[in-house]
């Protein structure tokens, strides 16, 4: 049995039987194709409701339904999967840090402070100024761009290029740089 579509779809215009209906067809497909790439069912769920989310904002502009939701279904195993990848980088990380400082001490978040500068100074004053908003101060990246006067895709371009360029020195420096000088 069907439950009817509530008001406030009905008001948008969202096609809620037809993509339920949909949806529900193709649960097995997905839930497949999240096996088949390795990922956990808890997480295929979530990964099917975001899929149904995004289906159901672009569903008047779809054409071919079953490949829309092929390549959404891919494209979001692969945000799983550098999801996954960039918190193991995070733990791994903070276990070295660990393992150097030996805890949450304060003379520990003044070293990590140090070696931010450090690795920040490396980089070209643009970037320095994007990475310092974006990672230091925890600006979102269309409050940089404005901030900036450039585009929301520039400072996510030049946050990723530049924390790269960060890990890459730290991973040179052994996350021990050298003491800083009097």
């Amino acid at each position: 049995m069907t439950t009817p579509p509530a008001a406030s779809d009905v008001t948008l215009g969202r096609p809620t039987e037809e993509l339920n209906r949909f949806l529900e067809q193709c649960r097995p497909v997905i839930r497949g194709l999240c096996s088949r790439a390795g990922v956990p069912l808890q997480d295929a769920d979530d990964l099917t409701q975001d899929v149904g989310i995004v289906m159901c904002r672009h569903w008047e502009r779809i054409r071919d339904p079953k490949h829309f939701l092929r390549v959404a279904v891919r494209r979001r195993i692969a945000l799983f999967f550098r999801r996954r990848a960039r918190r193991k980088l995070v733990a791994l990380a903070a276990a070295q840090l660990d393992r150097r400082g030996g805890g949450d001490s304060p003379q520990r978040a003044v070293d990590a402070r140090h070696d931010a500068r450090k690795l920040l100074a490396q980089l070209p004053p643009r970037d320095r100024r994007i990475a310092a908003l974006r990672y230091g101060e925890r600006v979102a990246s269309r409050e940089v761009a404005a901030e900036l006067h450039c585009s929301n895709e520039l400072v996510r371009q030049v946050a990723g290029r530049s924390l790269r360029r960060m890990r890459r020195h730290a991973e040179e420096l052994a996350f021990n740089p050298s003491p800083a000088g009097p």
